[in-house]
């Protein structure tokens, strides 16, 4: 198994949208793990964005 870091948004209704395409795996399942900042840390802005 191999893993990618990625970037992305999670929505109202729990649906996750990739900042970014992830590149040279064939459409395939996938398992997911997703990191919530913790209430005391500041949510980073991506500087790519600005």
């Amino acid at each position: 198994m191999k893993a990618v870091e990625v970037t992305g948004t999670l929505d109202e209704t729990g649906q996750l949208f990739l900042d970014r395409p992830i590149e040279n795996f064939p459409p395939s399942r996938v398992r997911v793990i997703v990191l919530f900042p913790d209430v005391t840390e500041e949510v980073e802005t991506d500087p790519e964005e600005s």
